[in-house]
């Protein structure tokens, strides 16, 4: 194993989504460590060991409250304004989007400005939104859910 040859921390990437991941990735490699981007985009609790958001409603507010973090972050950083639209939408439900017309518009309109400006009141718009609608009838999990947009 590549760790086992190299006397320096060895950092494991890819394909972890949830605690379970972790593990195993940690078991398979015997890496010191693990890294995470668009897992983490859509679970931003994910190397918590116990998920603190257990109803959709808390689970959905954190990934916004997230979303406009990560916002104000990528200004000060040299961002490519197409990855930072891909993760804007990475981190809203994909069934969110499908069945909630409204959410979707006001996502791919975020996405459409960030090459303009960062919209922090718009997604401050989608919050309050999303707060309108009945969330745990659109946040059961997917296949689609699952699978994670590459950058």
């Amino acid at each position: 194993a590549v760790k086992q040859a190299l006397d320096i921390p060895v950092i494991s990437n890819g394909n972890i989504r949830n605690h379970r991941d972790v593990q195993n990735c940690l078991a398979a490699t015997g890496a010191d460590g693990v890294m995470s981007g668009c897992g983490m985009l859509r679970r931003p609790w994910l190397f918590l060991k116990e998920h603190p958001h257990q109803d959709s409603m808390n689970d959905l507010q954190l990934r916004l409250n997230s979303a406009m973090e990560y916002l104000s972050t990528v200004k000060e950083f040299s961002a490519h304004p197409r990855q930072v639209s891909k993760h804007i939408q990475n981190m809203i439900p994909a069934p969110l989007m499908k069945q909630n017309d409204a959410v979707a518009k006001l996502v791919v309109k975020i996405s459409s400005l960030i090459e303009n400006q960062v919209p922090m009141v718009m997604l401050s718009e989608l919050s309050d939104r999303i707060r309108d609608i009945k969330v745990a009838d659109h946040m059961e999990q997917t296949d689609e859910d699952e699978d994670i947009v590459e950058n």
